[in-house]
């Protein structure tokens, strides 16, 4: 019970007055500690703080602290590196895609079709693997041509565009900066697949 109690006192300490519009109550029964609840309290004018730039996410014995990934680049027909240019319907596809899969966690590949997300691959140790994850989601699910393609990385290798062929992948955009990028471009002119660089990344873990 003591240390239930001193828990409590910690919440209460750490949370009131730092999170806008967030209280920590401890509630006693009977005027004893043996049996606590904690009431959170959210109130209704909670408002956007444009000054939080971190984000905080425990691992085991600390957090990790990263910048907050609060921008998204608008994917634009200029910005594509390879032979085949990008239609209009590929760059709205594209568009969407750039903005989902910087909510998924790094490595993230998303698959896209008609303004849909069709396949996600996330949290894997290679870049491929997660690509291939995303494309049998999307196949599972019956879409197996005029994909689009989405990375939150860069391709260090030409695989994932060599998968991508595979799978009916038709446009991809991705951040480039790698240095075999002119490697992933020649595969996706071999392919007759048209690719983007944003210039930027995202980042999630």
């Amino acid at each position: 019970a003591g240390k239930t109690a001193c828990l409590v006192s910690m919440l209460h300490t750490l949370l009131n007055g730092t999170c806008p519009g967030i209280r920590v109550i401890p509630m006693a029964h009977d005027d004893k500690w043996d049996d606590i609840s904690v009431e959170i309290a959210q109130y209704s004018n909670m408002t956007k703080d444009d000054s939080v730039v971190n984000q905080y996410v425990s691992v085991n014995g600390g957090l990790l602290v990263q910048d907050l990934d609060k921008s998204t680049t608008e994917v634009k027909a200029e910005m594509c590196v390879t032979e085949l240019k990008p239609t209009d319907e590929q760059l709205t596809d594209l568009n969407f895609g750039w903005r989902i899969v910087k909510h998924v966690k790094s490595n993230a590949i998303v698959a896209v079709k008609d303004g849909h997300t069709v396949g996600v691959g996330a949290g894997q140790m290679n870049r491929v693997g997660s690509a291939e994850i995303a494309l049998k989601q999307a196949h599972a699910a019956g879409f197996k041509e005029g994909l689009v393609l989405a990375s939150d990385g860069f391709f260090p290798f030409d695989d994932s565009v060599t998968m991508a062929a595979e799978y009916g992948v038709m446009a991809i955009v991705q951040p480039g900066g790698s240095v075999r990028d002119e490697d992933s471009i020649a595969k996706a002119n071999e392919k007759g697949i048209t690719m983007l660089f944003t210039g930027m990344r995202h980042f999630k873990h």
